[in-house]
């Protein structure tokens, strides 16, 4: 091939007389006309895949003293779709669920028909890992004016301020799944601010202008809470009056919390079917609290449902996810670290390792002091939802070396609604009665964790 030589004059970007920047606007015209919640009912149905795991891992690692002892895992590496890094799934997270909508009085539910997970997480709490995951990956509406991700506000490429937040290019003609469509490109005026830098793909000859995919990318230039890299994509297909209806949502983020470090992977991948306009059947859904309902034996549905409606395939690495774990925990060094590290977080030891009815702890409150009581020995626990799912009952003994005086406390509470393990969880809708003999610390009073937490202990003064 003969030399080929690429001449580029920057031209100044004007908003003015621009044909992207009117395009965009004829979008932003529309986003709102499209809207399939503008209908009196709408529903759906779901399967989301959260996959986490470690990414980036390179045949150098192998040689790792730490490694070495794990050098099983290497056979259960994967590939990153979108980053194209080698991953290690150590978490694959499905639901089934279906989404109901009503305009009239506004109401919406999802009922969960079904929900698995399997990994390094499930020691852990997974109410607290659920909200994080919500947090991570909350849906993004390009439709509105703004987005929210990682708690940050971004300006959406559709915004009403859209055209004085980015630059729009008209940048090509493409084919999308054999459809061609113009691609309108948009990248933030200023790198820093909490924009987006990405595409929206429309069909050449769709008059509507109906938007078909959206590819968005955050820029490296923000400092995002540790977060290197988010992509995502949306699919859409026309239903026939005209709605946009969502058929596809994939949201990847790789973190980063130090350098040199092993960075931190996580996909959610969501794919919708079964779109409607009636009213649902079961009306009387929109009558009961929470905006989630767990249907019952959700938690607890067999393959060939999952098999019935999984939208989304599971790979064989995904699968063996359980496998790894087994052979993880034959390792001493990482069975009593797990084991110390969910003490440490959870608060509380099961008498049972599957299906306990009575949980020790707080033990971050077994050993304590103060300036009344001097070294203050604890032992308490509380009953689980194995027992009761309704009733419930906590108390502990203390004694203090210093003034040799033996506390306790009882604690009865009935909830009202159907707990999956202990009486805290949310919605709290219950009653209680207690009955307690203890030292008061006047203004020592906490909400989130015990007065007589030992890391307190370090910190407390004469009480003068």
């Amino acid at each position: 091939l003969k030399e080929v030589v690429v001449n580029y004059k920057k031209d100044k970007y004007s908003k003015k007389n621009n044909p992207a920047v009117i395009f965009m606007e004829k979008l932003r015209a529309r986003r709102n006309l499209y809207n399939p919640k503008n209908h009196d009912y709408y529903s759906f149905d779901k399967h989301t895949k959260i996959n986490l795991g470690l990414n980036n891992f390179s045949e150098e690692q192998k040689k790792n003293w730490i490694m070495k002892k794990f050098s099983f895992i290497f056979d259960y590496l994967d590939t990153s779709e979108v980053s194209g890094k080698p991953i290690l799934n150590v978490s694959v997270k499905e639901k089934i669920s279906t989404e109901y909508y009503r305009k009239k009085p506004h109401n919406e539910k999802e009922l969960i028909r079904g929900n698995k997970s399997a990994g390094i997480d499930e020691v852990f709490d997974q109410e607290s890992i659920q909200r994080f995951l919500e947090d991570v990956f909350r849906e993004v509406d390009i439709f509105g004016n703004d987005i929210t991700i990682m708690q940050n506000r971004f300006v959406s490429p559709l915004s009403g301020i859209g055209e004085n937040y980015y630059k729009y290019y008209l940048t090509d003609t493409i084919p999308v799944e054999g459809v061609n469509c113009i691609e309108l490109s948009f990248v933030p005026f200023t790198p820093e601010s909490f924009g987006f830098t990405g595409r929206i793909y429309v069909p050449v000859e769709d008059t509507t202008l109906f938007i078909k995919r959206v590819k968005l990318n955050v820029p490296k230039s923000i400092n995002l809470n540790y977060v290197e890299n988010i992509y995502m994509i949306q699919d859409y297909e026309k239903a026939p009056d005209g709605s946009r209806l969502k058929i596809k949502d994939d949201m990847t983020v790789e973190f980063q919390i130090m350098p040199s470090t092993q960075g931190l992977y996580a996909r959610r991948l969501t794919k919708y079917r079964n779109h409607s306009f009636d009213a649902p059947q079961n009306a009387e859904l929109f009558n009961q609290e929470g905006k989630t309902i767990l249907a019952e034996n959700a938690l607890y549905m067999p393959e060939q449902f999952w098999n019935d409606n999984r939208q989304i395939p599971i790979k064989e690495s995904e699968n063996s996810i359980s496998k790894m774990l087994v052979r993880l925990r034959e390792v001493p060094a990482f069975y009593w670290t797990e084991k110390i590290v969910v003490t440490l977080i959870s608060g509380y030891i099961p008498t049972r390792e599957k299906n306990s009815k009575f949980d020790f702890g707080p033990m971050n409150t077994t050993i304590s002091g103060n300036p009344v009581e001097g070294m203050r020995l604890r032992v308490g626990g509380m009953t689980t939802a194995n027992l009761s799912k309704n009733l419930f009952s906590r108390g502990y003994l203390a004694y203090g070396v210093k003034d040799k005086k033996l506390k306790y406390q009882a604690e009865l509470e009935y909830s009202f609604n159907d707990k999956k393990y202990h009486s805290m969880e949310f919605p709290v809708h219950s009653i209680k009665a207690s009955h307690s003999y203890d030292v008061d610390q006047i203004g020592q009073h906490y909400f989130f964790t015990n007065a007589d937490n030992v890391f307190l202990a370090f910190k407390r003064q004469t009480n003068d």
